[in-house]
């Protein structure tokens, strides 16, 4: 595998900044690592990149996901965290995706990730997100990470860890919904079953204390595959 790593070069100061890498090494490297370059326009760096599994463009300035990633659909691991990115596009053509890291950037909205059925690390932490439609997510995901976003209701976590039944981790913590404490503390919510009419189970919301012991029995009881909370690691 011939694996490249241009990080801490400052490419995105300089327009006309050379990679110096030859053409076929371009064509044929399967491993690039563009860290920490203050990059905001990755389209031309990119543009020969034809046959990457793994691309890390973590802390640049990004402010969108590259167009050009359409045209590398052999793409499975791909790091973006740490940058300004708003919304999740470009990745129609990525179906092969294992590994999505979108840490630290300013989604306020879950994208349709559903299409990328091999996907099984999907990181969202530290963003904007409010809304977790279920839906959105592929059955193949196994670590999910929606620590410190503005997730207002545990109903929603619950209604996500319902669906996702292959999921391993999850990051939960600093949302509104517990509060903004770490899950390894406390949340201060009380979680009351009401049975709906339709026999779908709902989650009603009261200002009582709801202990970490109590969050991993209700989402354990939806989702069995479940090991780890918020790195509390359950024991079976």
């Amino acid at each position: 595998m011939l694996t490249i790593d241009r990080s801490h070069r400052k490419i995105g100061y300089n327009e006309n900044y050379d990679l110096v890498i030859e053409d076929s090494d371009r064509s044929r490297c399967q491993k690039l690592s563009l860290r920490r370059n203050y990059i905001s326009n990755a389209e031309n760096i990119l543009a020969d990149f034809t046959s990457l599994t793994w691309l890390c463009l973590s802390a640049n300035n990004l402010t969108k996901i590259p167009s050009c990633l359409q045209n590398i659909p052999t793409l499975e691991h791909v790091f973006l965290c740490n940058n300004q990115i708003t919304e999740v596009e470009n990745l129609n053509s990525c179906v092969k995706l294992q590994t999505l890291e979108l840490r630290h950037n300013a989604i306020s909205g879950v994208a349709d990730f559903s299409y990328l059925q091999h996907l099984a690390t999907l990181t969202l932490s530290c963003n904007k997100i409010t809304k977790v439609p279920p839906s959105h997510f592929p059955a193949s995901l196994q670590f999910l990470g929606l620590y410190g976003n503005k997730i207002s209701t545990f109903e929603e976590i619950v209604a996500v860890v319902s669906a996702l039944q292959n999921l391993r981790k999850i990051f939960i913590g600093s949302n509104p919904f517990c509060n903004n404490l770490p899950l390894k503390h406390s949340l201060n919510t009380f979680v009351e079953y009401t049975e709906l009419s339709s026999g779908v189970k709902r989650l009603k919301m009261e200002e009582e204390h709801l202990n970490v012991d109590r969050v991993i029995e209700i989402l354990v009881d939806k989702c069995p595959s479940l090991i780890s909370i918020d790195n509390n690691m359950i024991c079976l």
